[in-house]
């Protein structure tokens, strides 16, 4: 059984990390109410411009479309991005990532695949396992901003068009609510044309300079919108999983005291109890 000073010194360090948990969770939430707010604030744009997507590759009028981001390419590589964390600490976050992940991979050639990864913890997951990475990115989200969002996503149109790929997915973990982001892949090019809600009232439209021009630069915005999203939805899914990991690390610590107290006022009351009992005896 432990001593008196060795249960003591527990306590004092399990105080020690617990405060170190409260300040980590303090700062997740305050992330994370932020990220919540750019997530929830940037749907409607997405909602919006694939409605106007919709229309415009939906309407019978209109001579069919041909357009390299509508169809795969010749080869039969595939290209996907890994979204992860640069830290961990945040529960099983990158774990049921690169879980999904290694399923995926194992599905298909390795050698057919393009890997794209954010976060040091998919990087080093990768490396570990011998997979050839051809683009990493770090520090993401240290100060995110629309315009890393759009390099990212030029580099992804770069590749599909130059290499030829048959597709290219993105994997992440998908904001639903701070208790639930699960792992979703989903595919990026080529676009498939959301759904037309046919109650919804539609526009016929008039291209000016050409319906060409038009759809290049609304295909482009489009792409670049969604990789956007998807980035601030992986960014608030790890925040709100590493947030509910301090929480958890929080009421663990708590226990651990309460426990370690308990015991530590037993073995007083004993210590205390043996002292009466020598000295009774001592004196008779």
């Amino acid at each position: 059984m432990a001593t008196l000073k060795e249960i003591r010194k527990k306590i004092k360090t399990t105080k020690s990390i617990q405060k170190t948990t409260k300040a980590m969770q303090m700062i997740a939430a305050a992330r994370f109410q932020k990220s919540q707010h750019q997530t929830i604030s940037s749907r409607p744009y997405g909602f919006k411009i694939r409605h106007l997507l919709s229309d415009m590759l939906t309407k019978t009028s209109a001579v069919p479309l041909i357009h390299p981001f509508l169809v795969g390419g010749t080869s039969i590589r595939e290209g996907i991005l890994v979204i992860t964390s640069e830290k961990g600490l945040c529960g099983a976050y990158n774990t049921n990532i690169m879980k999904t992940a290694f399923e995926y991979m194992k599905s298909k050639n390795i050698t057919d695949l393009e890997i794209f990864v954010i976060g040091k913890k998919g990087r080093d997951y990768c490396k570990r396992n011998g997979l050839v990475i051809k683009h990493e990115y770090f520090d993401i989200f240290k100060t995110f901003s629309s315009v890393k969002a759009e390099l990212i996503a030029d580099e992804i149109i770069k590749s599909f068009s130059q290499d030829k790929l048959k597709k290219f997915s993105i994997m992440y973990a998908e904001y639903k609510s701070i208790f639930y982001q699960p792992v979703v892949i989903k595919q990026l090019l080529p676009i498939v044309p959301p759904m037309r809600d046919e109650t919804r009232f539609s526009f016929d439209y008039i291209y000016e300079p050409s319906r060409k021009i038009i759809v290049d630069k609304l295909f482009n915005r489009y792409l670049k919108s969604e990789v956007f999203k998807i980035l601030t939805e992986a960014y608030t899914s790890e925040v709100a999983s590493r947030r509910n990991s301090m929480e958890n690390a929080n009421k663990n610590s708590t226990e651990i005291i309460s426990e370690l107290s308990l015991v530590m006022n037993k073995l007083r009351q004993q210590q205390i109890t043996t002292e009466l009992t020598e000295i009774v005896g001592a004196s008779e």
